[in-house]
């Protein structure tokens, strides 16, 4: 994965939260939201709501910290939209993230029926061109094929620590 991100001159991976949050992840890395509730850990403000904290765990996803390849996620517009995130702020995080036990989906990881992927499974499923290239929208298909591409998701297992969240 990490030599398919390279091709496209990625540098890191993403991670927007609320404001409020970043002190907690100062202290304790960004950890999955089974490893908060193991822990008795609550986020000053959750990213999601009780739907997709429900659906996360039937998905299998609740113990992977949720990432994106870009800046670009539909998902943060929902939780403004919501409210549930008044003052974002994107965390850069390293690409070292990326290992084996790493998991992908190309689409929203908790909707009913998103497989997840390894990183060679991932490589050659994710549309990197649309996350990554320019798409004329004037093109038929190349402002949907981007907007699903957008919510494909990066999953590392339990936490991010610290020590790989730039400007922390």
């Amino acid at each position: 994965m990490r030599d398919a991100l390279k091709k496209y001159n990625v540098g890191c991976l993403w991670h927007f939260t609320d404001k409020r949050n970043v002190e907690s992840i100062k202290k304790h890395g960004l950890l999955s939201w089974r490893e908060l509730q193991r822990i008795g850990l609550a986020p000053a403000v959750p990213g999601g709501n009780q739907w997709s904290h429900d659906a996360d765990g039937l998905s299998g996803v609740d113990n992977y910290v949720h990432l994106s390849f870009n800046q670009d996620n539909p998902m943060l517009y929902v939780a403004k939209r919501d409210k549930r995130i008044v003052d974002h702020v994107w965390l850069q995080i390293d690409l070292s993230v990326i290992g084996a036990e790493t998991r992908y989906t190309d689409n929203v990881a908790n909707k009913a029926d998103v497989q997840m992927l390894d990183n060679n499974s991932a490589v050659a499923t994710i549309d990197f061109e649309a996350l990554f290239k320019f798409l004329d929208f004037r093109v038929e298909g190349n402002q949907e094929r981007k907007n699903a591409a957008a919510k494909s998701e990066i999953l590392v297992p339990v936490m991010v620590g610290i020590d790989k969240i730039k400007g922390l």
